[in-house]
């Protein structure tokens, strides 16, 4: 009989380890998925900044009024952040929480 518990104690023991083990590779992964989603939005920043610039710099040498097309910029931004925020859920939201569901809910072929 304790050799019975013994074996029930390890088993218990193992399947504790395993769960932990799970949990710390959903936990990495949930922080590779923001980390390189941040990654991307801080890459398409500056490729929008970037281009924002050459947009300035042609403007002026095409028009000679820089604060057009600053002015300009400023449209598209201010059109480009009203479009996100009415559209926030389809575009940000449900994708986050598939993605993180995906991770956390992941069965492994291994139970």
């Amino acid at each position: 009989m304790h050799e019975l518990s013994d074996v029930i104690k390890d088993y218990i023991e193992a399947r504790i380890d395993l769960l932990k083990l799970g949990m710390v590779e959903k936990i990495a992964r949930i922080g590779t998925y923001f980390l390189s989603t941040t990654l991307i939005s801080i890459i398409i920043l500056v490729a929008l900044f970037l281009l924002t610039q050459a947009f300035v710099g042609w403007y002026d040498e095409a028009y000679g009024s820089s604060s057009v097309a600053l002015l300009i910029s400023a449209g598209f931004y201010i059109f480009l952040a009203i479009m996100i925020f009415l559209f926030r859920k389809q575009l940000l939201t449900n994708r986050i929480v598939k993605n993180i569901a995906e991770i956390l809910f992941d069965e492994d072929e291994n139970d």
